[in-house]
C-alpha cells in the first residue's frame, strides 16, 4: 500500500500546534486494512513509545518498530486516515525536529515499506514520511484604547492620546 501525509503541511515545515495528522492510503490490490503512525524525534534519536510516552523505542537511524505505532481511524475507499488526541505524542518539544511515518497495510499484510531516514521530506514536499519542526505559537497583540475608529490624536493640545492600552 502506499501512504501520503497530507496534514500537517505548513509551508516552511514549522508546526506551532499539532492537534492531528492525516492523510490517504491507497492498495490497488487486496485494500487498505489499516493505517498506523510512528514518530521520531532527531534529538532524542528514538522512536516516541505510545504506552509509555517516552522517546525510548529504536535507537539512531533505525526503522520504526512495531511497539511505536498508533492505529489511526480510517475511513472507506478511498482510504482516508486521522490521528489525533493521545496518539500524538504531547512531549515535542519547541524549536526540536521530528519526524512522522504513516504506513498502511493491506489485507494480505504488505505494509508500506519504509523508506529510511534519507528518505524523509519537508512540508510542503508530501510523503509517507515527513519532518516537522515543532515550534511555539506566535504571540498575539491588540490595541484595546484608543478604540478602532475613534478619530486620530495629535500629539498635544486638544484631542490628545494620554495612553495606549492593549494587550
Amino acid at each position: 500500500p502506499t501512504t501520503l501525509i497530507q496534514i500537517p503541511n505548513p509551508g516552511n515545515g514549522e508546526v506551532s500546534a499539532l492537534a492531528s495528522i492525516s492523510g490517504t492510503a491507497n492498495d490497488s490490490g487486496s485494500g487498505v486494512l489499516w493505517v498506523r503512525v510512528a514518530y521520531y524525534g532527531e534529538t532524542e534519536l528514538n522512536w516516541w513509545n505510545p504506552a509509555s510516552g517516552l522517546w525510548n523505542l529504536g535507537g539512531g537511524a533505525s526503522n520504526p518498530p512495531d511497539a511505536a505505532f498508533v492505529l489511526a481511524s480510517t475511513t472507506p475507499a478511498p482510504v482516508s486516515w486521522e490521528v489525533t488526541g493521545g496518539s500524538i505524542p504531547a512531549t515535542m518539544a519547541n524549536t526540536q525536529f521530528y519526524r512522522i511515518f504513516a504506513r498502511g497495510e493491506d489485507m494480505v499484510q504488505n505494509k508500506t515499506a519504509f523508506p529510511g531516514h534519507a528518505g524523509v521530506t519537508t512540508p510542503p514536499t508530501q510523503s509517507s514520511f515527513i519532518r516537522i519542526k515543532k515550534v511555539g505559537a506566535a504571540p498575539t497583540s491588540s490595541i484595546t484604547t484608543p478604540a478602532a475608529g475613534e478619530p486620530h490624536f495629535k500629539p498635544s493640545g486638544g484631542n490628545s492620546l494620554a495612553s495606549i492600552v492593549g494587550t
